[in-house]
């Protein structure tokens, strides 16, 4: 039974075999550069020591061998490293693919008398194997139609120190319940699609100057908007510290060919640009020119 399993388990590793042949070279190549490095090492400690005539330009030649050495064996770990977890990931896939397959074929006699754990205990419900996958993984996302299972996961992905999580929940007050809990960047497709909406109906309102984008921000107390600036928007070219903004409105940033300014006083709006603003006003902001005074 055990040398079946193997024999199986090869042969789906083995649909990757230039990946694993790669890993190999990288792995090779890169230890030997990290087990070279210590040997220059004494080499330019010996010539520290002893000096002699031109010893300047071979101690910086053997610096640089050294530093590059490491630089080489490192890079190649990391690569090794991505190309075996693309191999694990193409072999788990693959197996969990055939397996789920094969479960679709069984009559249903089978799960008649099989209980429901013993079928697919090891596919899905092994916490072991689900907190060795996310180990190796750089961000999670959980995409599923339950709010609750997304938090679980989420949390549990945290406990396993995943960089970057991202939450879908549907729920908008699940939000500020669990944004401390670990579930990382909450995504509410609710409030995406609410913001949208909102966006194009302001911009219908008035199309000079109008809203670019709109978020929601502060548990609803505040909205960030974008503008672009064209001609019909006031105090262009004047300095923000003369620009006699509405009570409640703050000019967060310009971005102007590309790039970001934080504004000063000393600050202006050019045409083309797109200006990030933040308010608190009760009154909905349509347009750029709503910001200022009359």
């Amino acid at each position: 039974m055990k040398n079946n399993t193997v024999t199986r388990l090869l042969a789906y590793v083995g649909k990757s075999k230039k990946t694993l042949l790669f890993v190999f070279v990288t792995v090779l190549v890169g230890n030997v550069s990290l087990l070279l490095a210590p040997r220059y090492i004494g080499d330019a400690v010996d010539l520290l020591a002893e000096g002699g005539d031109g010893w300047e330009r071979a101690f910086v030649t053997l610096l640089a061998l050294i530093a590059g050495l490491y630089a080489v064996g490192s890079f190649l770990q990391w690569l090794s490293a991505r190309a075996g977890k693309l191999v694990a990931f193409r072999t788990t896939n693959a197996i969990v693919r055939d397996a789920f397959a094969k479960l679709g074929r069984l009559p249903l006699s089978f799960f008649d008398t099989h209980k429901h754990g013993d079928v697919i205990h090891t596919l899905t419900n092994d916490a072991d194997m689900v907190a060795e996958g996310l180990s190796q993984a750089d961000a999670l996302v959980t995409l599923t139609g339950i709010d609750e299972e997304n938090i679980v996961i989420s949390m549990f992905g945290h406990s396993q120190h995943v960089p970057k999580i991202v939450t879908k929940i549907n729920r908008l007050e699940y939000g500020s319940i669990f944004s401390e809990l670990g579930v990382g960047s909450i995504v509410s497709p609710k409030e995406l699609c609410s913001n949208d909406i909102v966006r194009y109906v302001r911009a219908m309102q008035n199309q000079v100057g109008s809203v670019l984008t709109l978020h929601s921000i502060a548990g609803g107390g505040a909205e960030a908007l974008e503008f672009r600036v064209d001609g019909a928007v006031r105090f262009v070219g004047v300095p923000l510290r003369a620009v006699p903004l509405r009570a409640g409105v703050l000019i967060a940033c310009i971005t102007r060919r590309g790039k970001t300014i934080i504004p000063d006083g000393a600050a202006h709006f050019e045409k083309g640009d797109t200006v990030v603003a933040v308010t608190a006003r009760e009154d909905a902001v349509t347009q750029m020119n709503d910001m200022f005074e009359q």
